[in-house]
Formats: structure tokens, C-alpha cells, sequence
């Protein structure tokens, strides 16, 4: 993926609206996964986010990862994975769900994974 260029996954809210999962640089040199919906949300990608993230996305089921807004504050991803898809929920709030298919779910593991490994 390279460190600077974002990696960006089209998804759909709950409501069938279109809206966007990316993961790119954030400030002080980190990474955040940001959603671009109705509204706007953030996560910093710490290392143990990068590594928990993924393992979440292909499990069914729910899934909370513990995570902090670039501002600092606290902030849960919970995923809900079903078959075909999963649901990914920033702040843990329905208002920015994203829903991606399986094809989303692998792109944003790849993108998630090279920052594991760089």
C-alpha cells in the first residue's frame, strides 16, 4: 500500500446510502481509519488496532476493538460479521456503520495488514 497514499473501500450505510471506509496517514506520522458518510468519523490505528482489526473483520459475530480518536479521546470499532459481509461501526454508534462486502472487507485487511508489516 505504501505509507502515504490512502487506501479507500466504498460501502454502503445501513440505509443503503453510499459512504467510504480509508485508511490513511494522520498526523505526527500514525494512521487512522476514516468514515466518510452523512457524517465523519475517525480512529487512530495504533499497532495493536492494525492487528486486531482484521482478525475482527473475518470473524462472524460481534467484535469490539478498543481504539482512540486522533484527538486522543476513546473510541470502540465494533464489527458485526455475517456471511458475505460485515458491518463495521465507528464509536460504536449506528449513525457511522459501514457495510462492506466481502470484496471491502479483504481490501481494507490488505491495507491494514501492510501497515502491520511496515
Amino acid at each position: 500500500m505504501g505509507t502515504s497514499a490512502p487506501v479507500v473501500v466504498a460501502a454502503r450505510t445501513e440505509r443503503g446510502r453510499l459512504c467510504s471506509v480509508a485508511v490513511e496517514r494522520g498526523g505526527l506520522g500514525g494512521h487512522v481509519l476514516r468514515y466518510d458518510g452523512s457524517e465523519r468519523a475517525a480512529a487512530a490505528l495504533s499497532p495493536d488496532v492494525v492487528t486486531l482489526l482484521p482478525i475482527a473483520l473475518s470473524l462472524t459475530g460481534r467484535t469490539a476493538v478498543s481504539a482512540r480518536c486522533p484527538s486522543g479521546g476513546a473510541c470502540t470499532l465494533l464489527v458485526i460479521g455475517e456471511a458475505g459481509r460485515a458491518r463495521l461501526y465507528f464509536h460504536a454508534a449506528p449513525m457511522f456503520c459501514a457495510v462492506l462486502d466481502r470484496a471491502a472487507v479483504d481490501r481494507l485487511c490488505a491495507a491494514l495488514d501492510a501497515l502491520a508489516d511496515g
